[in-house]
């Protein structure tokens, strides 16, 4: 009876384990599918500006540049944070809130020129831009 109890114990403490290892995994992929598919976005408003002259002035302008024919939204289902950060159109930012910043996060500050609507100043954001 003694070792059963021991080996039920050891296959929780184990399971518990396992699933905070796997949430762990979770947030990683989905921050990963989010710096890429940021850089994505960036590529296609570097492409559109190439054409037009000007960056989109919504994500939804660039909607034709991707395969699927939408820009690409967060793993979680929101809308990345995307602004033009100058009045003549010659810088951008398109953002993401991390779910495990680590270094590759920086918080927003009104000085730097862009307001990012849901982006809140001292959130962590990974941004990209030119």
């Amino acid at each position: 009876m003694i070792e059963l109890m021991v080996a039920i114990t050891i296959v929780a403490i184990l399971a518990t384990i396992g699933m905070v290892l796997y949430s762990q995994i979770q947030k990683t992929a989905r921050d990963s599918k989010r710096v890429g598919e940021l850089n994505e976005i960036k590529k296609a408003a570097i492409t559109y500006q190439t054409s037009r002259g000007s960056f989109p002035e919504r994500l939804s302008d660039i909607a034709t540049y991707f395969e699927r024919g939408a820009a690409p939204t967060d793993p979680k289902g929101t809308a990345y944070s995307y602004t033009v950060c100058s009045t003549d159109s010659t810088r951008f930012a398109v953002c993401a809130e991390l779910e495990d910043c680590g270094t590759r996060c920086h918080s927003l500050s009104a000085s730097d020129g862009c307001s990012l609507g849901a982006a809140q100043e001292g959130q962590k954001y990974y941004c990209v831009g030119n």
